[in-house]
């Protein structure tokens, strides 16, 4: 399996990837034992990303209270139940 360094994502960023061009999803799905949908997303690109985490926003004022954030995640998934 060979992979390659690549500039990916907004803002960009170096990634690692493996290129599947001329693959099917299926092929995809068994090489990197990801979802069906991710390996559908990897073949339009022509690469699947190795290790793909998606950095967060530092807010653009203020502080971040934890502890409320945490209040609020957790109302929502009892919300959800």
């Amino acid at each position: 399996m060979k992979t390659e360094i690549r500039m990916v994502g907004w803002p960009k960023r170096k990634c690692e990837v493996i290129p599947v061009a001329g693959m099917t999803h299926k092929d995809i799905m068994q090489l990197t034992n990801c979802p069906y949908m991710t390996a559908v997303t990897a073949k339009k690109r022509g690469y699947y990303i190795i290790d793909y985490l998606k950095k967060g926003i530092p807010p653009k004022r203020g502080h971040v209270d934890l502890d409320y954030a945490a209040r609020i995640a957790i109302n929502q998934a009892n919300y959800m139940i």
